[in-house]
């Protein structure tokens, strides 16, 4: 027996109102009061998100500008850090190569003093008289094979020094290909990795042809001057041997024609005399260029030294600059996790649809919607049962005069009208029922989406990676953003062909931005190789966390 369709009788005899009523009522009334509150919510969730999205779209522009000044400053750092190795370089080189001269200048002037000496006093001889001519020949011959042995000696410690200038070549090409390995792996957190990488090697590439142009140049000049030394020497054996065929024809004439051909003798002797000025002219040549090289190269290394301590200066300076700007960066990298923390708090909180008591007010509003519409429709009701209650009493008086029909009319209407109560209050119970499950629905939907956000931020928190699954009309897209990505925008996308190939199909690394990226790294591996997502992830977790430890 329901009590609830049971009118109660006051103390002077009224009706009170029905219990379905009161529950309608309080349930109308809560449920205002819930709409009201979940408007207030969502005005104030919009609120936030504004704020946040004005927060963010500044912080934005901020990180922006920043990464660009830490880019250039980057550049400017890596471009002065290769100044300073190049003319470090350099200088070590060009001193090298200064006390190399100076020893080989110093050996060149005492060897040429000697050889000029020996000229001096062998030409004395030959002007004293062609009696000693033999003692000379010999001591040509015995000077020849000495300077024979001495030539094989110069030309092993050549090519000695040769293969020393091959080895050091090798070396220093070798620190610099750990420099520059070095530098690649400082310049990973840039975005033109590649640019900067190409100038790098073209500036190797030049700096290398420098170098090899350079030596060539070394050497071309070295053979050019062994070349006239080696000139001059032919002329002087030529002269020799032209003066030892004269002395041997003279040897053969009577001790009284000799006398008659000293003055030719002393005549054919002037090749000699030629030979050895032309020898004379070509050292002192050869020490005035040597000379006018080390002035040169003294004013080139007090140029470099100049450049170092400037460049020094300005790397004191940008390094400065680059603390200054990394230490404002992670601020506004604090900053933005803590704005982004304090949205999604606040998106739980009105999700579950609490609000603060001290700084909001809930208001009541005297003219609801929902009492209004349903008061509406129950009007309609009562208006459709007044119309079928006025054609049920003309159809009585149309009736009246017939004696026989007089009883059976009303208890037909009062049957119709009876069904039309029934039906009435039917009504009102299905829409109680309907209201009911209609806002168990909505709670399991906003407990449904809560738990879903609670998940997501678990997965975020627990792998570091926050996951986005795109609407698409053929196969599931998933957007992959890491915690500890340089910027908003780095993501990697992957495809699940689950409608094309199956369920069991493996998932697709799609191109972007940091896929092209991180594929020219040692993550890579794991994708050609042992084609394992979760490997690939984990190896780029751990890479870009090694970065960011890095800064």
């Amino acid at each position: 027996m329901d009590h609830r369709k049971r009118p109660r009788l006051h103390n002077d005899g009224e009706p009170q109102p029905s219990s379905s009523a009161i529950i309608t009522s309080s349930t109308s009334t809560s449920t205002s009061s819930n709409n009201t509150a979940a408007r207030l919510l969502e005005t104030e969730l919009k609120t936030l998100r504004t704020e946040l999205t004005h927060s963010q779209s500044i912080r934005a522009i901020e990180r922006k500008n920043s990464t660009r000044s830490i880019d250039r400053l980057k550049r400017q750092l890596s471009d002065a850090y290769d100044e300073i190795t190049q003319n470090s370089e350099l200088i070590d080189s060009l001193r090298e190569e200064i006390d190399l001269h100076e020893s080989r200048m110093e050996e060149m002037r005492r060897e040429w003093g000697e050889r000029i000496e020996w000229y001096e006093e062998q030409f004395e001889i030959l002007e004293s008289g062609g009696g000693a001519g033999d003692g000379v020949v010999g001591g040509i011959a015995e000077d020849r094979g000495g300077r024979g042995g001495k030539t094989e000696r110069t030309n092993r410690e050549i090519k000695r020094q040769n293969d020393e200038l091959k080895k050091r070549l090798q070396d220093m090409v070798q620190h610099k290909e750990r420099a520059a390995s070095s530098q690649r792996r400082l310049q990973q957190l840039e975005s033109e990795l590649q640019t900067v990488t190409r100038q790098i090697e073209e500036g190797e590439e030049t700096q290398r042809r420098w170098m090899l142009e350079l030596e060539n140049r070394k050497l071309i000049a070295q053979q050019q001057i062994w070349q006239r030394e080696s000139e001059g020497m032919r002329s002087l054996l030529d002269t020799y041997e032209q003066q030892e065929t004269v002395l041997a024809k003279s040897s053969k004439t009577s001790r009284s024609t000799v006398k008659l051909d000293v003055p030719s003798k002393t005549d054919e002797s002037s090749p000699s005399v030629q030979g050895l000025q032309l020898s004379l002219k070509s050292a002192r040549e050869e020490v005035k260029l040597l000379s006018e090289t080390n002035k040169r190269l003294e004013t080139d290394l007090e140029a470099l030294r100049t450049e170092h301590r400037a460049s020094q200066t300005e790397l004191e300076r940008v390094l400065d600059k680059f603390g200054k700007l990394r230490n404002a960066l992670m601020e506004e990298r604090s900053k933005a996790e803590a704005s982004e923390a304090r949205a999604c708090r606040a998106e739980t909180l009105a999700g579950k649809g609490s609000y603060n008591e001290d700084t909001t007010r809930v208001v009541h509003l005297k003219s609801n919607p929902l009492s209004e519409a349903v008061r509406e429709k129950y009007k309609t009701e009562i208006d459709s049962l007044k119309q079928r209650l006025e054609e049920a009493e003309e159809t009585i008086r149309s009736s009246a005069p017939m004696a026989g029909a007089s009883t059976p009319a009303p208890l037909r209407v009062t049957g119709s009208f009876g069904s039309a109560g029934g039906s009435s209050s039917g009504k009102k119970g299905e829409e109680a029922l309907s209201l009911d499950a209609k806002k168990l629905h909505k709670r399991l939907k906003e407990q449904f989406k809560e738990q879903i956000a609670l998940f997501r931020e678990g997965v975020h928190l627990v792998t570091g990676y926050k996951i986005d699954m795109l609407n698409s009309d053929t196969d599931p897209l998933f957007k992959v953003r890491s915690i500890y990505g340089e910027r908003e925008e780095d993501h990697l996308m992957f495809r699940w062909p689950r409608k094309t190939v199956g369920p069991t199909a493996p998932l697709d690394m799609m191109n972007s931005e940091m896929a092209q990226l991180l594929m020219q790294g040692q993550s890579e591996v794991y994708i050609s190789k042992c084609n394992s997502i979760p490997a690939f992830m984990a190896a780029v977790t751990l890479d870009l966390f090694d970065k960011q430890t890095v800064l």
